[in-house]
């Protein structure tokens, strides 16, 4: 199991991540949950993961939304 937090960065893009310990045969679940600091009832934008492999991950941040947040909290689970 491994987790962390990635800064945010601007809508609509896709950006590919390295674990910080590559998995040695698969990572087969990742979550990732935006860190905003918006409390006033502002949008949020759902980012998702975009692809998985045992060494790195993609997210893709959703063009429609601006998503507020100061970044993004990921936790994964391999072996």
């Amino acid at each position: 199991m491994q987790w962390g937090f990635i800064g945010a960065f601007g809508d609509d893009q896709i950006r590919t991540f390295r674990f910080p310990t590559p998995f040695k045969n698969k990572c087969f679940s990742l979550v990732l949950t935006t860190q905003s600091w918006n409390t006033a009832g502002g949008t949020t934008g759902s980012p998702f993961v975009a692809s998985i492999t045992k060494t790195t991950f993609q997210v893709n941040t959703d063009p429609q939304a601006w998503h507020g947040g100061s970044g993004y909290r990921w936790i994964a689970i391999g072996y």
